[in-house]
């Protein structure tokens, strides 16, 4: 809703959608070293020493384990969500 906020202010006609893709991981220390340069990086560059880093994506890789079973064939589905929108005048 804030994208759409703003841009049906800016632009006549707005079109949004969401996609969400289904990574098919190999274990769960991929997904880590995925989200490691998006999601966690603002997380981990307040921390100030490598032990802090370190204990912390620990913690994370547990939570990640807990929220992503791993599957029949030793898998793990990461779904990863995409907001796509057009804007036209």
């Amino acid at each position: 809703t804030w994208y759409y906020d703003r841009l049906s202010q800016m632009f006549g006609s707005v079109e949004m959608w969401e996609t969400s893709y289904m990574h098919v991981m190999d274990t769960h220390q991929a997904i880590m070293d995925m989200i490691r340069s998006t999601g966690l990086k603002p997380y981990l560059e307040r921390l100030e020493s490598e032990n802090d880093r370190q204990d912390f994506e620990s913690l994370v890789l547990e939570t990640v384990k807990e929220d992503y079973p791993l599957q029949r064939n030793s898998k793990v589905l990461f779904p990863f969500e995409r907001l796509f929108f057009i804007a036209k005048k």
